[in-house]
């Protein structure tokens, strides 16, 4: 398929047999979860999938995704674009059983009844992807504001004048 939106849910045993690609792109606006962490909507993820089966005998999925959003950071709480590029490589089980029977190394993706929600599977992916905590490389306003602060504090001594109140006595 050639760049578009990408559909919400796909077979995924029609595709792994077939082997099939899946381009295209998912609006962030459509990834609620990941929206309430982010500092707006705006933009798009775009994705690369591939379905198969490997040499066991196993549905996988594979591909890319490549988004950029706009996050906080969370020294001045100013938004500030973060690139998020991944690789995906998973095996698609039908239930959480067939998950604790494949190996430690091999991720997993649950397609009940042999359904895939696209949009949720690239949005837990985006939310996997997000740093701890992020920050601007350079000096932001709150990180200037610090240094006035510590410099205020230097000069205002509240108790100063205690010990001269201590030592008269």
């Amino acid at each position: 398929m050639s760049d578009h939106c990408l559909p919400s849910t796909v077979v995924t045993q029609k595709l792994t047999s077939q082997r099939a690609e899946l381009c295209g792109t998912i609006a962030l606006s459509k990834l609620p979860r990941l929206v309430a962490v982010l500092a707006g909507s705006e933009g798009e993820a775009n994705v690369a999938l591939r379905f198969g089966i490997d040499e066991q005998g196993r549905r996988r999925l594979s591909g890319s995704l490549q988004c950029t959003m706009q996050i906080f950071c969370q020294r001045c709480l100013s938004a500030m674009p973060l690139t998020v590029n991944a690789d995906l490589n998973a095996a698609l089980v039908a239930n959480d059983e067939a998950v604790r029977q494949l190996p430690r190394e091999l991720d997993a993706v649950v397609a009940k009844e042999g359904l895939l929600d696209i949009h949720q599977f690239v949005e837990d992916e985006l939310l996997l992807s997000l740093p701890f905590t992020s920050f601007h490389e350079h000096n932001c306003v709150a990180g200037a504001g610090t240094d006035t602060v510590a410099q205020q504090s230097e000069t205002h001594k509240p108790f100063a004048g205690l010990a001269d109140i201590i030592n008269n006595k």
